[in-house]
């Protein structure tokens, strides 16, 4: 699986234009060159409440674990 081409930081900003700016997802997110599915998982990680850094590392690429 491909990491993401945005960063968490970028991916938090993208949140935020949306939640605390008030902007249409589909304009931000055709800005950012990401589709609707990725933006709403990301929400899904999201919380407006909570401080910066909390939000930064729910949004970081995760590596998958591999069970035998």
């Amino acid at each position: 699986m491909a990491n993401s081409a945005l960063t968490a930081e970028q991916r938090l900003e993208l949140l935020e234009k949306v939640f605390k700016g008030g902007l249409p997802v589909a304009r931000v997110c055709r800005d950012f060159g990401v589709s609707r599915f990725t933006f709403y998982k990301w929400a899904k990680n999201y919380t407006q409440i909570a401080p910066r850094d909390v939000n930064l590392k729910s949004l970081r690429d995760r590596q998958r674990r591999i069970v035998n």
